[in-house]
């Protein structure tokens, strides 16, 4: 077979001297049996049919988004969308995994018309060029041993790393459980250190409340609510902390025994979990203010330092750097995006709780997890959502996986912009 390109044969399509050339070479003489296929209405579709030859006009999937009777040109002002070709790549291919999976959403005049919308517009190419962003950053990969997803909010990003990293000479992941809750045991001296430094928020946070949250040891939990009044129990700490203090004052010996069994535990959990040969660790996590790392820093007795891959950070994560020695690395620039950054951090998520605290299996210690209460719409919204993610990463990794260690995305705002777009600037949201 022949491929006739235009700038070889020194003729165009545009003014048909390329078909007459095909013709004549292939000795053609019925052009009706000459079939072609192409994206330009005019070079690859009139003009060889104005020479007889069967033609069929084969829209790119930008020219379907931003036809005449689409909102979307509101969305896509024109088919750059941006002067990084990493991010025209990423976005095409969203756009075209979109509309094979379901073309009535093009139709209909809301951005994230549904959660196949939110998806492939938004969701699933940011983790893929998150996942992209770890696999090719070198500073990572000659660095580290591992990169730790924090949990929750590391469930799904781990998951598109693995995916993007199977078969390549890239460091693991792993899992880690992890939670301010579950750090606390180390970063303070006993339980009522802890309790005078909690910051209690701007709304009512009832004692009971307290105790079901920080206290997994049942049998501790219910003597001190069996012997609390209901007054005690309601008492509201935001408000009235030191009366709240005074109420469970009297089961300080308990409580701060528990609290020492905790931070033992917690100890004992994460310096089994890192490599002591190691003296620096990653973790991923969506941000922002450090606390995290300072909290495993100190779970590991200050013998490590805890480098962050964060989306966004903030003045008091630099403030701990500076402190610490350690680094962070960050997908995006500036602070976070209110309202984007919630709704990545709950769909990074899995339905499930977070680690609450430490209890001990045989010689092992294992995380505890606290129930979350989901109800059934809720988990197969979150299903569709990561399946999604899922499925677009397998198609990429497919279509581009020998190219990943060349694609560097440095427009990032892109991702921004169309979250933002889909939830606030669409008059049809």
């Amino acid at each position: 077979n022949y491929v006739y390109v235009s700038c070889e044969n020194n003729f165009r399509k545009d003014n048909g001297k390329l078909y007459d050339t095909v013709l004549k070479k292939e000795n053609i003489s019925n052009p009706s049996g000459l079939l072609h296929i192409g994206d330009n209405f005019i070079s690859d579709f009139k003009i060889p049919l104005k020479k007889g030859i069967t033609a069929v006009y084969y829209p790119n999937i930008w020219d379907i988004v931003l036809c005449p009777c689409s909102q979307w040109g509101d969305f896509f002002p024109n088919k750059q969308i941006s002067d990084d070709p990493y991010t025209r790549i990423i976005y095409s291919f969203s756009i075209l995994c979109l509309y094979n999976k379901n073309r009535s959403h093009f139709f209909d005049r809301r951005f994230f018309a549904d959660l196949d919308g939110f998806s492939y517009l938004f969701f699933a190419p940011l983790t893929v060029a998150i996942a992209l962003d770890i696999f090719n950053d070198p500073n990572i990969q000659k660095q580290y041993s591992k990169v730790y997803f924090a949990a929750r909010d590391g469930y799904i990003p781990q998951k598109i790393y693995d995916i993007i990293s199977s078969g390549k000479n890239k460091i693991k992941s792993e899992y880690l459980y992890v939670s301010r809750q579950a750090l606390c045991y180390s970063a303070f001296k006993d339980f009522f250190d802890y309790y005078d430094r909690m910051n209690w928020g701007d709304e009512q946070y009832k004692l009971q409340n307290f105790l079901n949250y920080i206290i997994v040891d049942n049998n501790l939990k219910n003597k001190i609510l069996s012997n609390l009044s209901e007054e005690e129990k309601n008492i509201d700490l935001h408000i009235n902390p030191i009366g709240g203090r005074k109420s469970i004052f009297p089961f300080k010996k308990e409580l701060d025994n528990y609290f020492s069994e905790q931070k033992q535990l917690s100890r004992i959990y994460y310096q089994s979990i890192f490599s002591k040969k190691s003296k620096r660790e990653l973790v991923f996590d969506c941000g922002y203010s450090g606390s995290v790392s300072n909290g495993l820093g100190n779970a590991c007795g200050g013998e490590k330092l805890f480098d962050k891959y964060y989306l966004w950070e903030n003045a008091k994560n630099s403030e701990c750097d500076e402190k610490n020695g350690s680094k962070t690395i960050c997908f995006f620039s500036g602070e976070a995006p209110l309202g984007l950054n919630i709704i990545l951090e709950e769909c990074f998520s899995p339905c499930s709780g977070s680690c609450v605290g430490f209890k001990k299996t045989g010689s092992q210690v294992e995380p505890i997890v606290d129930e979350l209460y989901v109800n059934e719409l809720m988990k197969a919204d979150m299903k569709r959502i990561e399946d999604n993610c899922i499925d677009y990463t397998k198609r990429f990794v497919k279509i581009f996986g020998e190219y990943f260690e060349s694609i560097h995305i440095e427009k990032r705002n892109r991702f921004i912009d169309t979250g933002y777009r889909g939830f606030l600037y669409s008059p049809y949201c």
